[in-house]
């Protein structure tokens, strides 16, 4: 009986594992069922295991259990502590349920000895079950059978108890530079399609929704300028840079300086109240206000340029609201084609 179980277990063994916090504590309750013969009745202990990681299909678990005992035939009573050292082997889980097996070393210390009762130390094995009730919380449940090493005694320990997980390895978060679109690889347009590319972007009339797009920027797949939006945005009627977009003017310099081969135009933008003249002299100057704080944080200047484009190119349609007139109120960068 005993290897049919062993091979089952091993057998068990061959299917995947579940996603297992780096710590585990457990308090407990659990019953015990002496053999018979052994002069001890059942009864119940209290205690709580530790569980550690090993790897990302098992954990070695550390039990202590204590609970009060009474003798067959009412010659009293007696305290006994059950230690454990077991190691987990999880193989199955699905939605909130995580099945193992489990399996070691354990001692029985009994306190009072009457007759022929004494410590016993054996081997343990068995199978658990656990519902997580979320990531900070759970409930578990074993059965396991311990032997003695000296002789064939057996007792049965079913446990029930709470499960307090800490650790669990999270997700790394992606981390996005201050960029609307990374600048994809652009491969030179190939010959066979160069004859239906009008604008020379490198990207086919049939795939162009941008089409005559200025030679001097990058397109993505679509023949579209690339747009990096700094997000600095400028008070009404100013070029002075305010103190939100310096963080995102030092972050941008750090994305240039990992991309040592893009080369940008810093572009300034107004919104449409103002003359034309006037507004085009505003852009400028807050296109220099950027170009310049990239220029302080280390950035090449042979990789930037700056321009104003004044009113000319609205990003939304303004609707006569301070939210309207504020986004079109921009710099982006765009990039150039590296010659």
């Amino acid at each position: 009986m005993k290897k049919f179980i062993l091979l089952f277990i091993a057998g068990l063994t061959s299917l995947y594992a579940a996603k297992l916090p780096e710590h585990e504590i457990r308090p407990n309750v659990s019953g015990v069922h002496f053999d018979s013969g052994y002069g001890i009745n059942h009864g119940y202990t209290y205690g709580f295991d530790f569980a550690n990681k090993i790897n990302e299909k098992s954990m070695l678990n550390i039990s202590l259990k204590r609970g009060t005992f009474d003798y067959e035939n009412d010659l009293g009573s007696t305290f006994i502590n059950i230690f454990g050292v077991n190691g987990e082997y999880y193989f199955y889980e699905k939605d909130n349920i995580q099945s193992y097996i489990t399996a070691g070393i354990s001692y029985f210390d009994i306190n009072n000895k009457i007759g022929t009762v004494d410590d016993m130390t054996g081997f343990n094995y068995g199978l658990g079950l656990k519902y997580l009730i979320n990531e900070d919380a759970g409930l578990f449940g074993e059965v396991k059978h311990h032997t003695t090493f000296k002789s064939d005694e057996n007792q049965y320990v079913y446990t029930f108890g709470v499960l307090i997980p800490f650790g669990y390895e999270q997700a790394a978060e992606p981390q996005s530079p201050v960029l609307v679109q990374e600048a994809p690889v652009v491969e030179e347009p190939k010959e066979e399609f160069v004859f239906l590319d009008d604008d020379k972007d490198g990207v086919i009339n049939e795939l162009d929704k941008c089409p005559n797009t200025d030679l001097r920027y990058e397109v993505d797949e679509e023949g579209c300028k690339i747009y990096y939006t700094l997000l600095v945005n400028f008070e009404f009627d100013s070029a002075i840079l305010t103190d939100d977009s310096y963080p995102i003017i030092e972050k941008f310099a750090l994305f240039m300086d990992e991309s040592k081969k893009i080369k940008v135009e810093v572009q300034g933008h107004t919104d449409s109240r103002g003359s034309d003249q006037y507004n085009q002299s505003l852009s400028d100057r807050r296109a220099k206000s950027v170009y310049d704080a990239l220029l302080e944080k280390g950035v090449d200047k042979n990789r930037v340029k700056h321009a104003g484009y004044g009113e000319s190119r609205l990003l939304v349609q303004e609707d006569g609201t301070e939210v309207t007139y504020s986004q079109n109120r921009r710099v982006e960068a765009v990039v150039l084609k590296d010659k």
